[in-house]
């Protein structure tokens, strides 16, 4: 009788736990550096945070891949080493990625004060899209689910500025440095 009591709180307390859990969304930092408050302005309260598993192309190449999901937005974060390698949905074959995402996806950019970084932003397929760049290191955020230009350009300097406050952590965390040594901003 002891033992079926117990069981039935455990059972009780797991199933709170699980609801609880639930209720208060992923555990922060999620994908390594974002907090709630970073998301908000974009999913509203965030639902789940999971890494994804490297994979073809990215098996070859340095990679690190995180998506934060929200009630009807996504945001997909990826850090790299390999810039011209690995953004290969960003880009125009042979021709470098910051290039291709200037000159042929409208990409407006802004120095990041005391490195050689620029941060970039740009709409492509309906979806808003950031990204930190120096040299053949990037971290990169854009929206999933908008579908939408002109609602994905309402998102690019949220993430233009998420991406600059968010960044240095990313890069420090993942092991893919940037030529040069962003400062971390709270």
């Amino acid at each position: 009788m002891v033992v079926l009591v117990v069981v039935l709180v455990l059972a009780g307390a797991g199933v709170w736990y699980r609801h609880w859990k639930a209720e208060k969304g992923p555990s922060e930092p999620m994908c390594l550096a974002l907090t709630s408050q970073d998301v908000q302005p974009l999913l509203g309260k965030p639902k789940n945070a999971s890494p994804f598993p490297t994979s073809a192309p990215y098996d070859s190449y340095a990679s690190w891949i995180c998506a934060v999901y929200g009630d009807s937005q996504t945001l997909f974060i990826q850090v790299t080493s390999q810039a011209d390698e690995v953004l290969l949905n960003y880009k125009v074959p042979g021709v470098p990625v910051v290039e291709t995402i200037m000159s042929r996806r409208g990409g407006v950019s802004r120095d990041v004060p005391g490195t050689s970084a620029k941060v970039i932003s740009w709409v492509q397929g309906g979806e808003a899209h950031a990204g930190w760049f120096d040299g053949q290191s990037a971290a990169t955020i854009a929206t999933w689910d908008t579908d939408n230009d002109q609602e994905a350009a309402a998102y690019t300097d949220t993430l233009a500025d998420l991406v600059t406050r968010r960044a240095p952590q990313l890069f420090s965390t993942t092991g893919y440095p940037p030529s040069s040594t962003p400062t971390p901003t709270p």
